[in-house]
């Protein structure tokens, strides 16, 4: 049988083309390959594209050197066989070549059909990386674009896969990420710059841009301390502590919120009472949160990945304690806030200074003598703010209600008028 037969030519004309079936997007054609409709097509073989594009051969047509001659059958005669064995071609007539390789310009005697044991050896694929549109940085391993600096099964170049304890760091297996590169699952990123893990992993940038570990155009975060600890509420000032979750999260509007909350030493009683009331503004506005609960030394690792971070009041804690807690989370309340993220302190009655000393550190509150406002009206004088919607003006602080009577008045949501100075009992700051 001729080795240019109708099955043999579409086989290598599918293994020349099998790489490139998919349409061009930001990368260009292999060489030897051209653009046509968004393929990479050989225009020397190519029935559907035989010279140029859009030129189709016959049904009983092949596409040899960029024209469609007709096959018999036994091989393309080119004008005329002379019965040499098996039609063997030459450009004008067969010479009774061997088998059939064609010395006319095709195919260079690559065994059976012109293929040279690896792939067509007109531009098709070459054996390695394959023919496909990648992006910048990418290459082609098989039929998939790969980043070789990350990727831990083609770390370098293609099939290069690292150890199950490795990672790819700048194309070379290690076990560890090298500064700045920072492990995210089984990647070591930077996340100073990855637009899908901007800062922190898993946050990705919506503007696409990442610069210096924020997104550019980037959602604000917010900071709310919270003067009740919710031990006992009422609907109306159960708005503010639910608000403060879910109004203020960035979260998808189809997503759960993610809600890290801190426990520690806070009451079961008042636990309850802030969860309940999240739960109802959850359920007026037709949003899902979940509750993440975490340790102290956790806490601060879940701020990677979690929409809001809770820290309940810590009516058990001591002065020292809230201290050694402003240190440990110091160094990542602060950027947490600055890529979006959201932040909610609850405060109550107690015997130490307040629960929200563990902001002193991060620089995000100063320390402010507490005053019990337990059973006097408060006042919503920031109407506009998203943490006052549908609270009633005025309404009545509950039991172990406080204000901060050395706060900033300028982030003040509710405040205590009375006789004297206004003082703060909700806090709402914007970063």
């Amino acid at each position: 049988m001729s080795r240019f037969s109708l099955k043999a030519i579409f086989a290598l004309l599918l293994m020349a083309s099998y790489g490139c079936a998919s349409p061009i997007v930001g990368g260009e054609c292999s060489e030897g390959f051209s653009a046509c409709s968004r393929l990479c097509v050989d225009l020397m073989s190519d029935p559907s594209h035989c010279g140029a594009c859009g030129v189709m051969c016959g049904a009983s047509q092949v596409c040899s050197m960029g024209e469609c001659v007709t096959d018999d059958g036994g091989g393309v005669d080119g004008g005329g066989s002379d019965g040499g064995d098996d039609s063997g071609v030459d450009g004008g007539g067969s010479d009774g070549g061997d088998d059939g390789g064609v010395d006319g310009g095709g195919s260079d005697g690559g065994d059976d059909g012109g293929v040279d044991g690896g792939g067509s050896d007109g531009g098709g694929s070459d054996g390695g990386s394959g023919v496909c549109p990648c992006g910048p940085g990418e290459i082609c391993c098989g039929l998939v674009c790969v980043d070789p600096d990350s990727d831990p099964l083609h770390c370098g170049t293609c099939d290069n896969a690292c150890g199950p304890m490795e990672f790819c760091a700048l194309g070379v297996c290690r076990d560890s990420c090298l500064a700045p590169l920072r492990r995210c699952g089984a990647l070591c990123l930077d996340v100073r710059t990855d637009p899908d893990n901007c800062g922190s992993c898993g946050r990705g940038c919506e503007s696409g841009i990442c610069i210096g570990g924020m997104c550019s155009g980037a959602f604000p975060g917010h900071l709310v301390v919270i003067g009740h600890d919710y031990r006992r509420s009422r609907t109306g000032q159960n708005y503010v502590a639910g608000n403060s979750v879910i109004l203020l999260s960035n979260s998808d509007p189809l997503d759960p919120i993610e809600v890290v909350v801190y426990e520690g030493d806070a009451t079961t009683e008042s636990m309850r009472g802030v969860d309940a009331a999240i739960d109802q503004v959850a359920m007026a506005r037709g949003r899902e949160w979940e509750r993440i609960p975490a340790s102290t030394s956790e806490f601060t690792g879940y701020l990677d990945t979690a929409d809001v971070a809770l820290v309940y009041h810590q009516a058990g804690a001591t002065d020292a304690s809230l201290s050694a807690l402003s240190s440990l989370w110091a160094s990542a309340l602060r950027p947490y806030l600055e890529r979006g993220g959201v932040v909610v302190v609850f405060e109550g009655a107690a015997s130490h200074g307040g629960t929200h000393q563990v902001l002193a550190g991060a620089g995000l509150m100063p320390t402010s003598p507490l005053m019990s406002v337990e059973g006097l009206n408060l006042d919503v004088v920031r109407r506009f703010d998203v943490v006052a919607l549908s609270v009633p003006d005025p309404y009545r602080g509950e039991v172990s209600t406080v204000a901060f009577t050395g706060a900033s008045l300028a982030d003040a949501v509710v405040s205590h008028i009375g006789s004297g100075s206004p003082a703060p009992v909700v806090l709402h700051s914007v970063f």
